[in-house]
Formats: structure tokens, sequence, C-alpha cells
């Protein structure tokens, strides 16, 4: 016979272990949503507003970084500081520097003590057309005849209208064009004018996607 020993159970019998060292965790941000703003755009800038898109309490937003993409061209990003509330909402921002008479595409994201969000839905914004130049080509008894420089930069949108103004005349207008932003050479003729008669001239033009120019310097001319 062969003895046998039992040995005490000592499963669970220790009392509990120590804890272990905390670590903190976060969550990412929510991505935020781009809306029109109601600052106009001009030739070098766009405005949209932002809202983060977090609940009330929550981490606090430390910036905004906005991607811009002109039609066809390479993407750029740009900190905005953001507000730093969580749910801060339709902040009013803007980017600049741009190029005039452009398709711009823009996402933005939430940057925040957990880290960065996924990007917003993408929003269109288009800068304003250059004004034009011109200078008188031609001129009768009735008539002025005047060559338009757009003034926009090649590969641009296209210009769709001509307003020439005539001051104690008003405006006509050229509609239908579909003409190269860069286009120098661009000719519109004003009839029913006064013989010897010194009229104000300025030109403004609009883009295909329906913006207007600011107009031209003013030019004196005298029909003959």
């Amino acid at each position: 016979w062969l003895n046998r020993m039992l040995l005490p159970d000592t499963v669970g019998t220790g009392g509990d272990s120590a804890s272990s060292s905390s670590t903190t965790a976060t969550t990412l941000p929510v991505a935020p949503t781009l809306s029109a703003s109601s600052t106009a755009n001009t030739t070098s800038t766009i405005n949209v507003d932002v809202t983060n898109n977090n609940a009330n309490g929550t981490l606090a937003i430390t910036k905004n970084v906005l991607s811009y993409t002109p039609n066809g061209g390479s993407t750029s990003t740009v900190d905005k500081n953001s507000s730093g509330a969580a749910d801060a909402a339709n902040v009013d921002t803007q980017i600049t520097g741009l190029t005039a008479n452009t398709e711009y595409s823009i996402t933005a994201t939430n940057v925040g003590v957990g880290g960065t969000s996924a990007a917003s839905g993408s929003r269109t914004e288009y800068t304003l057309p250059n004004a034009p130049t011109f200078s008188v080509a031609s001129k009768t008894d009735t008539s002025i005849t005047l060559t338009i420089d757009h003034n926009n930069p090649s590969g641009s949108l296209n210009i769709t209208r001509y307003d020439v103004n005539i001051a104690g005349e008003g405006s006509s207008f050229a509609i239908g064009l579909n003409l190269a932003a860069d286009k120098s050479d661009g000719t519109y003729t004003y009839s029913g004018l006064t013989t010897g008669t010194t009229y104000s001239v300025k030109v403004a033009i609009r883009n295909s996607n329906g913006d207007d120019s600011a107009y031209s310097g003013v030019t004196s001319v005298t029909t003959n």
C-alpha cells in the first residue's frame, strides 16, 4: 500500500489581488458638418459654417482641419481654431488665398483630445470672378464697341454674361455666352446712344455658376 498525502485546496483562499494600474481611454470625436455661411465669398476667400456635432459637455474640440480642393487640382489643408465646445454650431470659418473664379470641394475634421474624427461630407463652394478690364475698339454717332478682357485664370469657370453699364442709359446685357475665363478679346457693342455725348462706361461679367464680378474701372467715352 502506498500512503496517499492529501494536500489542502489552496484555490481561492488567498484573498483578492491588488488592482491593476489605471488606464484612461477616450473615444474619437464625431465628424463635423459644413453648411452655407452668411459671409459672402470673394475672389480669394470662401466661408463655410462648421458644426462640431459632439455632445454637450464631452471633450473639447481643439481645432477644425479644413481640406479644400480646386476642380482638377491638388488638395490643401488649413487648421482653424475651434470654439472649443464639443457642440459648437454654425461657426463661421474662412479659407483664404484661393484662386478667383474657381470651384472648390471642401471637407472638415474635428481634432480633440481623443484624436481626429472622420471627415465631414463634402461641400462645394465657388470664388467670385475677377472684374474684367476693357478698351474702346470703335465708336460711331450712336454706338460704342468694347474689347473685353475677362481677366480670370485659364481653366477656371467659363464666362456666360457681360453687363455693360453706361451712366444715364443703364445696363445692357450679352447673355448666353460660353467663353473662356482668360479670353482677352471679347467684344460687345452698346447701341442707341446720342451723337456727341460723353458716357461713363463700366463692365462686369458672370460665370457659369451664376456669380457676378465687381465692375471694372470707369472709362469716359464720347460718341462721334
